[in-house]
């Protein structure tokens, strides 16, 4: 009986020192890290930018360069080109030379698709990325260089808030090509408000939470997706906040 207890011990610590090792332990661990964070991007990731991209060469390279000019917030840059046919993919792909290895590899991201709208672009790109805190931006505006670090920090200091937008400036040309540069102070969060007309900048700071709970941006015509998205928010208890400050150029095209 004590040498088949024996026996069963040594069977039972072979397979402990087999399955349960702690270098075992350790690639277990690393598996789960590989499964919940796919891409193996650092967990300091604050915000996310993403820029869906169609018909934009003329303005991508800019837009690109505003969302890579943020300043002590630790973030990254989701690119999603929507089926382009002009040269907006030689563009970003000529941007993207440019850049040192280490902003490239860890700070932005590319991907090409099939035509399927800016809601899918946008759904996608926020898709592939585990921030907290999502911007899309299209790709013919641009954001100041604080954008990100006063926004979310509304956001960090009200865990109820779904939504910070800033002032914003719009510049570009008028319908009969005349310079434009207009400074538009936005309302400040009124839901009530919201339902009779939209007063949101396109371009935003919010949290992932929210796009996971109204099921994200949806394909709308003419575009109102971002319209929709909000008073979704709005609807199931997400407000929003306005941050002062022109922190958003919204680029009007003649």
């Amino acid at each position: 009986v004590y040498a088949g207890r024996y026996e069963y011990g040594a069977a039972a610590r072979a397979h402990v020192l087999q399955h349960f090792s702690g270098e075992r332990m350790l690639q277990r661990l690393l598996e789960v890290y590989e499964m919940t964070n796919p891409r193996g991007r650092p967990p300091s990731v604050k915000c996310a930018i993403v820029i869906p991209v169609y018909n934009k060469a003329d303005y991508i390279a800019e837009t690109l360069q505003s969302a890579l000019s943020q300043e002590q917030v630790p973030y990254e840059v989701i690119i999603v080109d929507d089926g382009s046919t002009d040269q907006s993919v030689t563009v970003i792909q000529q941007a993207l030379q440019q850049l040192t290895p280490a902003v490239n590899c860890k700070r932005v991201r590319f991907y090409t698709r099939q035509n399927a709208g800016v809601a899918a672009a946008r759904n996608f790109g926020i898709s592939q990325t585990r921030a907290p805190y999502i911007c899309c931006l299209d790709a013919d505006d641009t954001i100041e260089s604080q954008f990100l670090l006063r926004l979310s920090a509304a956001l960090d200091a009200d865990p109820e808030l779904g939504i910070a937008y800033s002032d914003m400036r719009v510049f570009g040309h008028n319908d009969d090509d005349t310079v434009l540069d207009a400074r538009i102070q936005c309302n400040e969060y009124d839901f009530k408000l919201l339902l009779q007309r939209n007063f949101i900048p396109c371009c935003n700071l919010f949290r992932r939470e929210v796009w996971e709970r109204t099921g994200g941006y949806k394909d709308i015509n003419p575009s109102w997706e971002d319209y929709e998205f909000w008073l979704h928010a709005g609807k199931i208890g997400w407000y929003g906040r306005r941050v002062p400050g022109f922190l958003f150029n919204y680029r009007k095209l003649s």
